[in-house]
């Protein structure tokens, strides 16, 4: 795994953002040798204080702000964190095969090293007018539910050797038990409506949700039955975020509001091979709430 298309490069500064552009592996973001960093947004979303962490989890797609106080290298690591919430067959990256299996542990994979010099302009947390609206404190979790429209988005995974439209033969992926279909679309109202998506996957491997054009907030989230035992590096109730992982077996309940954007756009797997082979649904914001779910 490259960090700007090097081999563990030397970035300089105090506040940097991570994203993670891989095709399908979670990174379990640390220092290298233990120690906590601050995490001051994700995503694109600041938060009102920094998040003190040591251990992120980092799903592809997902972004990160971090601060840094000191020279120091970040890896990907392997001590089996959150296993429990993450799924054993999940692929994080430094392991070999899938996921967490035991005997198969490889070593903590350094990333990038930073060197953190003077103190620049905008090393500090602040305002960020580009999502004004949920640094106001915006909070969904509050909404009346005659105002809340739900839906659940369940992962499937197909008959293995299952034909694909293009005629190669591979596990099929899906949706509510169907693969992506670009002419069906989850209808989602125009403005002012409030969506509260149940996002539940059954099997034990990484599924992480990504949806276009609207952050979400996280309403609830449980792991195989419930918390114990089960620890999130991921994100905490209340939070904004686009991209974020799911439990594995479990389900993530998140909610957002329609409006700012209209048109079609796409909600799916964030694991280019799982939305390619049709874990993806159509979302088409705009028009009449008649027919919400098609």
């Amino acid at each position: 795994l490259l960090t700007n298309g090097e081999a563990r490069p030397t970035i300089r500064g105090r506040r940097i953002r991570v994203c993670n552009a891989a095709l399908g592996d979670t990174v379990a973001l640390a220092l290298e040798g233990g120690g906590s960093f601050d995490v001051v947004g994700r995503d694109g979303v600041v938060y009102g204080e920094p998040r003190t962490r040591e251990v992120m989890f980092l799903p592809p797609g997902g972004r990160a702000d971090i601060v840094v106080e000191g020279d120091s290298t970040f890896v990907s690591a392997c001590g089996g964190f959150g296993a429990g919430f993450i799924g054993e067959k999940t692929d994080v990256h430094c392991w070999q095969g899938k996921g967490y299996e035991e005997g198969r542990r490889l070593a903590d994979v350094p990333l990038f090293d930073v060197v953190v010099g003077e103190r620049r302009e905008g090393d500090e947390v602040g305002d960020d007018e580009r999502h004004a609206e949920y640094n106001a404190g915006t909070n969904l979790l509050e909404a009346d539910d005659e105002d809340v429209e739900r839906f659940m988005f369940e992962y499937w995974v197909g008959p293995k050797e299952a034909v694909q439209p293009s005629g190669v033969q591979a596990t099929l992926y899906g949706v509510n038990g169907k693969a992506f279909d670009p002419g069906v679309s989850v209808r989602a109202c125009g403005e002012g409506r409030v969506h509260e998506w149940r996002v539940v996957n059954e099997k034990n491997g990484g599924h992480p949700f990504h949806l276009h054009a609207n952050h979400f907030q996280v309403v609830s989230w449980s792991c195989d039955g419930g918390e114990v035992g089960c620890e999130n590096h991921d994100y905490d109730v209340g939070e904004w975020r686009d991209s974020i992982s799911v439990p594995s077996p479990g389900e993530v309940v998140v909610r957002f509001r329609t409006g700012k954007w209209v048109g079609k756009t796409l909600a799916h797997c964030h694991i280019i091979g799982h939305q390619d082979r049709g874990m993806a649904v159509g979302v088409d914001v705009g028009g009449e709430c008649e027919m919400m779910y098609a």
